[in-house]
């Protein structure tokens, strides 16, 4: 998929799914699949700030992240 220039709100790119005590940004990662994890916000695709909204209200818990 292709982004335009400026159209990130957030962007995440980690190998454990909490950055701190309380944000859990990448509910799915594991530290030792050897993989990296992204989340991503943007203006094109997912709701813009609307779902930046959700996602700082729901990060510590990770509920903003659709498991299915």
């Amino acid at each position: 998929m292709a982004y335009e220039r400026n159209t990130f709100l957030h962007f995440v790119s980690t190998n454990v799914p909490w950055i701190s005590k309380d944000v859990n940004a990448c509910p799915l990662a594991k530290i030792d699949d050897g993989r990296c994890d992204v989340t991503i916000i943007s203006n094109q695709t997912n709701g813009g700030r609307c779902a930046l909204i959700r996602y700082l209200l729901d990060s510590e818990t990770g509920d903003y992240f659709d498991q299915r």
